[in-house]
């Protein structure tokens, strides 16, 4: 099972990266099983995006997480749904400040925004039944949440040194927790 659920996680992490260039691709498999993430000491295979690329894309996922979790807040009718929705805002808020932080200390331009697959998710949930909206939300959060994980993993261990790696490197352990807390609500 072990091994089964490790070569998930290593096939799904190898299909987010470009072959021709080693960056991480936007779109994500599905989060159905608890992977063995990726961590800044046993990164994803592949050279880390540039810096400019990892602030986009983190700043645009971390913008998706607090938008999807404002949704949730208003749409589930699930109390712990609702707190950790709230819970998310406020940590993924606080990443974003500290990544733009960040950007801003190394002179990369910091600028964030939704891509139409984020976009469509986000519609997702807007017009989910009822009965659906927390499961299509933790999906969504921990399909996020993984790209967010790889991203940070890659960076952190093999980005130029500074303030982005230093944010990386810090930020992992909290994205990570907040990845199992939506796993272990979702029942899967």
């Amino acid at each position: 099972m072990k091994a089964t659920i490790t070569a998930t996680f290593l096939m799904a992490t190898l299909s987010m990266l470009l072959p021709s260039t080693g960056v991480l691709a936007q779109q994500q498999p599905p989060a159905t099983e608890l992977p063995k993430a990726a961590s800044p000491a046993e990164p994803p295979e592949g050279q880390p995006p540039g810096a400019d690329l990892f602030v986009s894309q983190l700043a645009s996922t971390n913008l998706f997480g607090i938008e999807l979790a404002r949704l949730a807040q208003k749409r589930s009718n699930t109390p712990r749904i609702r707190a950790l929705a709230e819970k998310i805002v406020g940590t993924d808020q606080k990443s974003q400040d500290e990544l733009q932080a960040a950007a801003n200390e190394q002179g990369i331009r910091f600028q964030a925004n939704l891509s139409a697959e984020q976009a469509g998710k986000l519609n997702a949930l807007k017009d989910a039944p009822e009965d659906q909206v927390d499961q299509v939300f933790l999906s969504a959060r921990m399909t996020a949440a993984q790209t967010q994980m790889s991203l940070l993993s890659l960076y952190g261990s093999k980005g130029q040194a500074g303030a982005l790696k230093r944010y990386a490197l810090s930020e992992f352990q909290q994205v990570r927790a907040g990845f199992l807390e939506a796993h272990e609500m979702s029942g899967k």
